[in-house]
């Protein structure tokens, strides 16, 4: 059910402040099952993938995803610039 979203998001912010990673990609994760459109979700994805596990590809799919439903997205768009081109710069 699409109202748990936010709630998943929360715990998975949560989770970062905490320092654990791992759960937050669980949660994020649980919250793109339930909407695969959950741009906020994929963002977190993204840059615990690039910054946390030195995953570009991972965080590249994110990024992908996030421009699929909202092509203009800037921070998404600065994600795969960042990350095909090699130029540092902030995470998602």
């Amino acid at each position: 059910d699409s109202k748990f979203t936010p709630s998943l998001n929360n715990l998975g912010q949560l989770a970062l402040t905490r320092r654990n990673p791992r759960e937050a990609l669980d949660y994020f994760r649980r919250s793109i099952e339930i909407d695969p459109q959950n741009l906020m979700a994929h963002l977190q994805m993204a840059g615990i993938y690039e910054r946390v596990f030195g995953i570009p590809t991972r965080a590249l799919e994110h990024c992908h995803e996030v421009l699929r439903v909202q092509p203009n997205h800037e921070t998404a768009r600065d994600c795969v610039t960042r990350l095909t081109t090699g130029r540092s710069g902030n995470g998602p």
